[in-house]
């Protein structure tokens, strides 16, 4: 008997079985996912106590002059506008990521106020997340952060010292 015409179904069944794992951990296999730090310019602003008032917008370079904010008792907006990324699919998750701070500061994007997500037990990284998928704009959005309780130690808070990052987890197609 020829063994080469063994070896043929062999090395079949063997691609096959190499080809069914390999689709068995494509199931499983974790979701690609591509972040974007909204670093550089931001604007701060302490409401004023009139309505009629206009507040005055300061800029800063976040997360880099962090530290350099005076300390704050009452409440402090910060804001950055941004553009919306491109390729989304409606399949996939859109969230922004801040760094724990001693209060989860008010989150709004164009204008919506956001709920902070539940941690999840694979958050490593303990970040707050609030998914944005609804909120988002086709073009340009503003994102505003509020810290009610102020600023006492910028250098400690945690907060907008770290980048704040937008979040595009790509979920796998169903068929």
């Amino acid at each position: 008997m020829d063994q080469g015409a063994d070896a043929a179904p062999l090395a079949r069944r063997q691609l096959l079985t190499h080809l069914s794992v390999v689709l068995d951990m494509t199931d499983s296999a974790p979701t690609p996912i591509h972040r974007i730090r909204l670093r550089g310019p931001w604007e701060w602003a302490v409401p004023t106590l009139k309505a009629a008032q206009a507040w005055t917008w300061n800029r800063i370079r976040l997360p880099d002059e962090w530290d350099r904010l005076p300390v704050i008792a009452g409440p402090v907006w910060f804001r950055r506008r941004f553009q919306t990324p491109t390729g989304i699919l409606e399949t996939d998750r859109v969230r922004v990521l801040l760094s724990p701070s001693r209060e989860i500061p008010a989150v709004m994007l164009n204008g919506r106020e956001l709920t902070a997500l539940p941690a999840s037990a694979k958050d490593e990284e303990r970040m707050i997340r609030f998914d944005i998928q609804s909120a988002l704009s086709s073009r340009s959005n503003l994102l505003e952060i509020v810290f009610a309780a102020g600023i006492t130690a910028p250098d400690l808070d945690g907060g907008l010292g770290h980048p704040v990052l937008i979040e595009i987890e790509s979920q796998p197609l169903t068929a």
